[in-house]
């Protein structure tokens, strides 16, 4: 039998998109977490891989953005609280 690739539809990728644009700044924004989560999403026996997902460029963004807007939320925490550490970049990352 022929193996068939599993296709992400554009419903789907726009969930995915939901899913990391909502996500709950308690847990770590992680590749591993997010392909659990799209697993959910995609009805999948198996979570995709982290290369699938990026292939997506909307998914690839949406994980920038968040990412991003953690790092920000992050370092004004920090600043607001008079407490910098000079390597927290480096921590971040």
């Amino acid at each position: 039998e022929t193996y068939m690739p599993k296709v992400i539809t554009d419903q789907q990728t726009r969930d995915i998109c939901r899913m990391i644009h909502n996500w709950d700044r308690q847990h770590k924004l992680d590749w591993n977490l997010i392909c659990l989560g799209a697993q959910e999403i995609l009805n999948w026996d198996k979570p995709p891989t982290r290369q699938a997902l990026n292939k997506k460029t909307t998914i690839k963004l949406a994980y920038q953005a968040k990412k991003d807007v953690l790092r920000r939320e992050q370092e004004r925490k920090l600043r607001s609280s008079n407490f910098l550490i000079p390597s927290l970049q480096n921590c971040i990352d």
